[in-house]
């Protein structure tokens, strides 16, 4: 018999962290500011609206106005209708 191996000692290999996918438009805006290294503040100052409104609309507490939201889609690419506006903003 020849020498075992790590392998052969039946060692598993390191778990691959599993992302799951965005269920929400507000989850795909945080995942594009992560993926992109920037933060709610960043955000903020690129849309000429205050940070406790960004807090609020990725929390779910309320529904950017439809210029946030089109603003929103102008930098991160994702569909301004895909926020709720039945609501009012």
């Amino acid at each position: 018999m020849g020498k075992r191996t790590v392998k052969d000692r039946g060692a598993s290999p390191a778990p691959v962290a599993r992302v799951r996918p965005a269920e929400t438009v507000k989850d795909r805006v945080m995942l594009w500011l992560q993926a992109r290294h920037h933060n709610q503040r960043w955000l903020a100052e690129q849309l000429g609206v205050s940070t406790a409104y960004i807090a609020m609309i990725l929390s779910g507490a309320r529904t950017p106005s439809l210029g946030v939201a089109r603003r929103l889609e102008a930098i991160t690419g994702i569909d301004a209708t895909e926020f709720d506006h039945s609501r009012v903003a």
